[in-house]
């Protein structure tokens, strides 16, 4: 019907209950405010960073100020917030470090700018005659931990080269799993060295990190193999090496399966060469003196007599004396020759499988 008009009757319990029910909603409200705002500024907090310009003695350059945006451009594509130049100059002068130029007083700077990481930005060589070859990167954060990035300069320009090496830091720094390393070969036991660091011996398992590393194997008796080795940050796959020593002649070699592990060496006997040299030498002496005396006195007058009645004698050896004679000049001979060749020999049979030497004498 048209113009009527209905009332409508409200329950006051459920204005009650509605009433109620937003009361309780307003500190959820703000409960839920509260929890986004601190999660907003533990975001902000944990994505500050700021770029230092490390220049040494040499003056600062366009390069060392290009290198700078390279690593501030690398820094904001990996979700960090730079502190503005005036506030990053505020800071500085408040920490004394207005005027630090070298990587040692830089490594103050996370904890004295309030920031949570530093980029530390030079040039190498820092006065070369042909320019700078490589940007060299050091990343800091307030934990201590750091890493030193080299990346070489291209075509593509230092800016590129920072952002390069700035890339490199973060991830080494953020990698959460290092990648396991596998180093196999002979012989077992050798030493494994990573870094001037001994980890372990041959097979070796283990985990290694992001970055350059030196890995050594070295054992006693072998040719140590030195091996670089560069880990990127971006690969979580398993490592494997394969290493072969080589022997450097001064261990033994084992004789093949089935074969004696005995080799003989001959070596002259020093002690029986000089008895025998000497015995010759006696026999020598004893011989020449008796037949020598023999000679002399067996000799004969011949010819005529002179005015006074006196022969020109002539000796002459009889057949004793010759065999004396003989037998002193083959036995001297024989002496000198066994001094100087030394011909009796001793057999030397090391063992292998057993401590110590069996000797056998060859006269």
């Amino acid at each position: 019907m048209i113009g009527e008009t209905k009332t409508m009757k409200v329950n006051p319990n459920a204005r009650r209950e509605a009433s109620l029910s937003l009361a309780m909603l307003r500190p959820l409200a703000f409960v839920l405010l509260m929890l986004c705002g601190i999660a907003g500024q533990g975001k902000a907090h944990a994505q500050r960073s700021t770029v230092l310009l490390l220049h040494g003695d040499a003056a600062l350059s366009d390069l060392h100020r290009e290198a700078g945006k390279g690593a501030e451009r690398a820094l904001i594509s990996l979700g960090q917030s730079l502190l503005s130049p005036t506030m990053l100059k505020k800071r500085l002068k408040a920490a004394s470090l207005d005027q630090c130029k070298r990587l040692s007083c830089a490594k103050q700077a996370p904890q004295h700018l309030e920031v949570d990481w530093v980029a530390a930005v030079s040039l190498w060589p820092e006065n070369g005659s042909q320019g700078p070859s490589q940007v060299v990167l050091t990343l800091m954060n307030r934990e201590g931990k750091e890493y030193t990035a080299k990346e070489a300069i291209r075509a593509a320009g230092i800016e590129s080269a920072a952002q390069g090496a700035t890339i490199e830091a973060f991830e080494v720094l953020t990698q959460k799993a290092e990648p396991q390393l596998q180093i196999l070969g002979s012989p077992a036991g050798a030493r494994v060295v990573i870094d001037d660091t001994p980890v372990g011996v041959l097979p070796f398992q283990g985990t290694i990190k992001a970055g350059d590393h030196k890995v050594e194997v070295r054992l006693a008796g072998y040719h140590p193999q030195h091996i670089p080795l560069k880990v990127s940050p971006r690969s979580a796959q398993p490592i494997l090496l394969d290493v072969q020593l080589r022997s450097d002649g001064s261990l033994p070699v084992a004789a093949p399966e089935g074969q004696s592990d005995r080799k003989e060496v001959r070596k002259a006997h020093p002690w029986a060469n000089w008895a025998l040299a000497g015995g010759l030498a006696a026999i020598a002496v004893g011989t020449l003196v008796p037949a020598l005396r023999s000679a002399a006195n067996s000799g004969e007058p011949r010819g005529e007599p002179d005015a006074f009645g006196n022969y020109q004698e002539r000796v002459e050896f009889g057949t004793a004396s010759r065999v004396l004679l003989a037998t002193g000049i083959v036995a001297g001979v024989g002496a000198v020759v066994v001094a100087a060749v030394r011909p009796i020999r001793m057999r030397v049979s090391p063992s292998l499988s057993s401590i110590g030497l069996q000797l056998r004498g060859e006269f």
